[in-house]
This record gives structure tokens, sequence and C-alpha cells, in this order.
């Protein structure tokens, strides 16, 4: 438990960059490092928590709690079976997780956000197309192709004001005709980067409405009606500017009964 205590806030500080929408792109080869590197250290030497294992073990014998250790266990038990095992096999899967961060962090340059100013505009993003154009060589032109593209496409992101954030140029890129035909193999990267899933926030951020929506109450409700509702609740318009008449209207209208409509229409206005 208490190694636990010293290894879950590293952890839950590298998934911190994962549950954002706008994941910064770039600190991710960093945090991994930081992650693995504090792992590292825990096996040499105990962590805050860990390393109160003897006054946490004093305060319970003063309580009249007796802790009895197995005779035929050694002093290096722990380190042997417990410490170093669990420590290599988090950091193997982190590894495993993550095997390639460098092409991760390359995608950072559709950032607008990191667009150098105009002095040092001329190399930025150079080597990470060279990256990306190597990495996924089958769906592209070639490198050079690639740099062309991105030597006009950093000038035209500056320009454009409307585009202000990393998921706005991904998505541009993927949904712009116009952008699609002129920079092709940029959006191909920007198809490519879309897929990958790099961050959970509206993956939790949908089962979160999903608890909200089908509770213990309402457990007999279909899925076509539960897929109607998840959409509403997650990309839906704000209940304020919800038209609500409209909507009673539409409803109403679909009643055999002209009672309930003249009903609601009575209601509503």
């Amino acid at each position: 438990m208490l190694l636990l205590c010293d290894a879950l806030p590293h952890l839950s500080r590298m998934s911190k960059c994962f549950q954002m929408t706008e994941c910064d792109y770039s600190i991710i080869p960093k945090v991994l490092a930081c992650t693995i590197t504090s792992m590292e250290q825990l096996k040499t030497c105990n962590g805050i928590h860990l390393n109160g294992l003897q006054q946490y073990l004093h305060d319970l014998q003063e309580k009249n709690i007796d802790i009895k250790k197995p005779p035929n266990l050694a002093e290096d038990y722990f380190n042997d079976h417990v410490r170093m095992p669990f420590l290599s096999h988090l950091i193997e899967n982190i590894q495993k997780r993550f095997p390639n961060t460098t092409i991760l962090a390359s995608f950072d340059i559709f950032n607008p956000r990191k667009m150098p100013n105009e002095e040092n505009l001329l190399e930025y993003g150079n080597e990470e197309i060279i990256a990306l154009s190597e990495q996924f060589k089958d769906t592209v032109t070639s490198r050079e192709v690639c740099l062309e593209e991105w030597s006009g496409y950093r000038q035209f992101l500056r320009m454009s004001a409307n585009l202000s954030k990393y998921s706005e140029v991904i998505n541009d890129l993927c949904t712009n005709d116009t952008s699609a035909a002129l920079f092709p193999n940029l959006a191909q990267f920007a198809r490519i980067c879309r897929v990958i899933p790099i961050h959970t926030a509206d993956v939790e951020r949908t089962f979160s409405q999903l608890k909200l929506i089908k509770t213990r109450t309402r457990n007999r409700m279909n899925e076509k009606t539960l897929d109607s509702l998840l959409r509403i609740a997650l990309e839906g318009p704000d209940v304020d500017k919800f038209p609500v008449a409209e909507a009673v209207e539409v409803w109403a209208s679909k009643k055999i009964d002209g009672y309930f409509h003249e009903c609601f229409c009575h209601c509503i206005s």
C-alpha cells in the first residue's frame, strides 16, 4: 500500500496529459521520461510513504495491534518479490504503451500556439515533417514534397486568425476540401493524427453522461434512444439555447388525438 502511495502520484501526473482535449504533444516525451525515471528511483530508495513504514508499524504497536513477521522470510523478500517486479512491470507497460514518443511529439507542429515569430519561422517544423514523412512514407508522396507543402502551410497558418487551436487546424485539414487539395500530404498527416487515441477526456465524459442518462430506473431503455440522448447531451446545443417551443410543436403535431395538440399549443403560448 505504501509503495503504491509513492508510485501513484507520478502516474497520476502523467495521466493528466491525456485527460485534456487540447493535448500538448511536445511535453509527452518529457513527462514519460520523468515518470520512468521516478519509477527507477523507487527501485533503489524508498519514497516518502514507504520510508515511514517503521514509524507506521510503531504506531500500530502502540495501539496494541500486534504485527508479526513470518520467520521464514528474509529481509530482502519485499524488494525481490514485491518492489522490483511491480516497478519493473510498470515501467515495461509504460514503454510498450508509448514505443515512439518522438513521432507523437512531431504532430505538435500543427499547434498554432507554438508558431514562432517571422524571424524563426524558416526552419520551424522541418525536422518534425521529415520524421513524419519517414514514419508514414507509404501514405505520402515524398519527404521533399512534404517539406515543400509545409513551407507554404506554416505561412498560411500564421495568417489564419480563425485557426487558433490545435483541434481547429487538424479539423480544417481533414474536412476543408480546399486545404486538402492545396496540402494533400499534410492533410494525410492530419487524418493520421485524428485517429490517434491520445486523450481520454471525451471517452470519460461520454461514460459520465451514460451513467446520468441510463439509471437504474431507466434500465429498459433501448439502444436507439440511448444513442440519441447521448448525442444530444454530448454534441447538442446548450439548454438555454434549445428551442423548446418548436420541439413541443413538432412532438404535439405527431400525436393522433387533436386534443393533446391543442393542450400543448395552449401551454406554450
